[in-house]
């Protein structure tokens, strides 16, 4: 795998569990760079409102947060009456999943393509209409040391939740101009290798079990 070349020189973030971001970024948060949008409580939905494929649109939930990865494979869907309420939060490219209530909050992943109508529900944010790449911004929710001081936020005595101010105010390194634009490319780029690594693997052992069996 390549290794990005590291910067000349540093600067401490002033963020003291963010540390020393390169000399010419700076720090800003979250709602400075991106709109976040939830659910509205007046605008929930109860079970009369999910409907059969085809009668709505798809309800995003945590489950379809797998892996840091965007997943499809549960789908449930919301009465287009509900999805044409909450315009605001209708899922567009480029959109960023958080799961900001319950066992997995914190979770994140970008929505690269968008087949059909999506909406989310009460459990998550979307992150929308960011002034920096969203694929960065996407990478940066998924590192380790985001990770663990989302994993800290939480404010909820019993279920595990991010308040909307949290998520507004959450402190983020802003890179140069278009240093994000070159961190994402690349990032995509050692994804999409080590993403084939693992589907020859894969083949592989596929292959030796079966060969075994024979």
């Amino acid at each position: 795998m390549a290794k990005y070349q590291q910067y000349a020189e540093y600067k401490d973030s002033g963020v003291e569990w963010l540390g020393e971001i390169p000399k010419d970024w700076g720090v800003t948060h979250l709602k400075f760079v991106a709109s976040i949008v939830g659910r509205i409580g007046f605008r929930g939905y109860t079970v009369d409102d999910i409907v059969n494929e085809g009668q709505g649109a798809i309800v995003l939930s945590p489950s379809n947060v797998r892996d840091d990865q965007f997943s499809l494979e549960k789908k449930s869907y919301l009465s287009w009456a509900k999805y044409f309420e909450s315009p605001e939060i209708m899922v567009e490219e480029n959109d960023i999943l958080l799961v900001k209530t319950g066992s997995t909050f914190g979770k994140s992943t970008i929505v690269r393509e968008v087949g059909e109508p999506m909406t989310i529900n009460p459990q998550m944010v979307l992150i929308k209409k960011s002034s920096i790449d969203s694929r960065f911004l996407s990478y940066l929710f998924n590192s380790s040391l985001i990770k663990a001081k989302i994993e800290v936020s939480n404010t909820g005595s019993g279920m595990p939740t991010m308040t909307q101010e949290n998520i507004n105010n959450f402190p983020i390194p802003l890179p140069a101009t278009k240093s994000d634009i070159k961190i994402a490319n690349f990032l995509d780029h050692e994804t999409a290798q080590i993403d084939t690594l693992i589907e020859k693997q894969q083949t592989l052992i596929q292959l030796l079990k079966e060969k075994r069996q024979a």
